[in-house]
């Protein structure tokens, strides 16, 4: 994998055994390739991420507030994998997200507030034990 780790830019990004070092990327697709492990908190370091697709995975832990880093997401779907605890009240420049999808996961708590502000909110899926 050294090819991956000497990138510094990608347009698409679908490989089962992503690191996500210092890779650059606008699309990381990665349903359904058997990542275990938790989400880690250097996924708010991928700035030009757009959209976001870690479905039908192996992801457990909780949703980290580096998400809420991403400032050009459009797109995330974390759904089917064994997420806990609840979405992060931090969202910090996640403005143009439009897809959220957390559905077939173990999230509970509030909805947070933050989720009504995004104008370009457009899809959400939860199917969880959220509540308003």
């Amino acid at each position: 994998m050294t090819i991956v780790h000497n990138l510094t830019s990608m347009e698409v990004l679908s490989d089962r055994s992503c690191k996500w070092g210092m890779l650059v990327a606008s699309n990381a697709r990665l349903k359904s390739t058997s990542i275990r492990g938790e989400i880690p908190d250097g996924i708010g370091n991928q700035s030009g991420l757009v959209t976001l697709n870690l479905q039908g995975n192996y992801l457990d832990g909780t949703i980290p507030a580096a998400c809420g880093e991403l400032r050009q997401l459009q797109r995330l779907n974390l759904g089917s994998n064994r997420l806990h605890g609840s979405l992060p009240d931090e969202r910090e420049q996640m403005e143009e997200l439009g897809v959220l999808d957390v559905s077939n996961n173990f999230i509970a708590g509030s909805i947070p507030s933050w989720l009504g502000k995004l104008s370009q909110l457009r899809y959400l899926v939860k199917l969880n034990n959220l509540s308003i």
